[in-house]
């Protein structure tokens, strides 16, 4: 059976969790992103795995229908949170009217995977931005099995991940929301671990990253009790690639998802260009929600947490204006089989991107030298 080309999977592994025979196994590239292969001599031709991709057919997208700025009232949520807390209060709704959320957690082993979270306490491995791609493992198969036996389901992903589930389902359910985050493209858990051996030499254990502080891209590992290394976007390499679009999957320079027509019920994203007048105009450095509702189903569920947030409506265009998801996919950068040859020869990480990157490394470190003697000379 034909699957679509290498480049244009998303490694979403709807086709492995549709075989009715188990004969597509999602094995790792040698970037570390993961692709559907076929055992040929056991296939039984059914046609399943090809009906079911969303790269080869037909994909349902709905304009939004409404659009807010929006923040959790819970103060502790949204500090623990990147961008206002609203994936959690819909999380924690659906936990409490007894339903199941599958989302992406990374767990102290560094793993980065979709988990089954049917408990409260739980719902903090949710929370945070994760800039590397989540194995969803048999996800679609569990998330069918649920919803068979009438149990609500809240799905949270990438928009890929989203048309993916779609595709699998192949019909809707009034017991599943869908969720996806605005997405600037995913790199491989290889690409993350190859930059923390290089950073901890394997002499210490990180037992978590974290990708966000605040408003801002960085790269943080810690142990149970010490912070091993913080990072931003002016001398971290892991970030510099990932906001550069150098180590992105191939198929990210395709995605026929970046656009303002949506996949799921509701898209969670940063409110980039909030007016002045906003009344979270004060709170950006916290990171504030940008919520577009894409479906009466997403209307309803937004409707149920209502007051468990605040919400400040604005148009749909003003909301995506200023965030370049919605208005094509990242460009390829011209040295990206160059850097794909450097991590094939064994270079180290950090070094890779340097040399595929090399002015914007050279010029980041600049603005980072000029920015620190400008608050020097404040301070005098």
């Amino acid at each position: 059976m034909k699957l679509c080309d290498k480049d244009k999977c998303t490694g979403c592994g709807a086709c492995s969790n549709v075989c009715p025979i188990k004969c597509i196994q999602m094995i790792e590239d040698f970037m570390g992103f993961k692709h559907p292969v076929i055992d040929l001599k056991s296939c039984i031709k059914c046609g399943l795995c090809s009906s079911t991709c969303s790269e080869i057919n037909k994909v349902e997208f709905n304009y939004p229908i409404l659009a807010y700025a929006s923040l959790s009232n819970n103060p502790n949520i949204v500090q623990s949170s990147t961008s206002g807390g609203l994936g959690f209060e819909f999380a924690k709704s659906i936990i409490n009217s007894g339903g199941k959320v599958y989302g992406t957690t990374l767990n102290d082993n560094l793993k980065i995977e979709f988990e089954e979270i049917t408990n409260f306490n739980d719902l903090h491995k949710l929370q945070g931005s994760k800039y590397v791609q989540s194995d969803l493992k048999n996800t679609f198969k569990q998330i069918l099995k649920e919803l068979k036996e009438q149990k609500k389901v809240l799905f949270i992903g990438t928009p890929c991940q989203n048309a993916g589930l779609k595709n699998f389902l192949k019909k809707n359910y009034n017991n599943l929301v869908q969720i996806d985050i605005v997405c600037h493209g995913v790199p491989s858990k290889k690409m993350m671990d190859m930059h923390i051996q290089e950073i901890t030499k394997n002499k210490v254990i990180p037992t978590s990253v974290t990708f966000r502080n605040g408003n801002r891209a960085c790269f943080c590992l810690e142990t149970t009790d010490s912070v091993i290394y913080n990072e931003y976007v002016h001398k971290d390499k892991y970030i510099i690639g990932f906001m550069n679009s150098l180590i992105l999957r191939e198929s990210c320079y395709n995605c026929q998802y970046s656009r303002k027509e949506r996949v799921a019920d509701i898209t969670l994203g940063d409110f980039w260009g909030l007016p002045k007048d906003s009344c979270f105009s004060e709170r950006k450095k916290d990171g504030v929600s940008l919520c577009l509702v894409n479906s009466t189903k997403g209307e309803k569920i937004l409707n149920e947490i209502s007051n468990c947030i605040t919400l400040e409506k604005h148009s749909i265009e003003e909301s995506m204006k200023k965030n370049e998801s919605f208005h094509g996919t990242p460009k390829r950068p011209n040295s990206r089989d160059f850097f794909n040859y450097l991590i094939k020869k064994h270079y180290s990480f950090s070094k890779a991107v340097f040399l595929a990157l090399p002015l914007k490394c050279i010029e980041l470190r600049i603005r980072l030298i000029v920015k620190n003697i400008k608050n020097t000379l404040l301070k005098q």
